[in-house]
């Protein structure tokens, strides 16, 4: 025996469990939201780090090829100092 949606009766049953199944889905969503937010500030601080520990070895790269480069120079400098002299 099914359910007649005429019978009064079983059209409150029907809208109860119409009006649960709701409440249950945006208590659902709710909480996939709050999963989702968690997720996406982990993401975030993963990010952020990357960034930082990025810009900190794209720093020692800068100073380690200007320190080269400081080098290089003073060692052409010397080099034409010497050259001058010999002349």
């Amino acid at each position: 025996m099914g359910v007649d949606p005429s019978l009064p009766e079983q059209q409150d049953l029907l809208e109860r469990e119409r009006r649960h199944k709701a409440k249950n889905e945006a208590q659902i969503d709710q909480k996939h939201i709050k999963d989702i937010n968690q997720h996406k500030e982990k993401i975030a601080e993963c990010i952020e780090a990357v960034q930082t520990q990025t810009a900190r070895e794209l720093q020692k790269q800068r100073d380690q090829i200007w320190s080269s480069l400081d080098r290089k120079l003073e060692e052409i400098k010397n080099q034409l100092k010497a050259e001058n002299d010999r002349k």
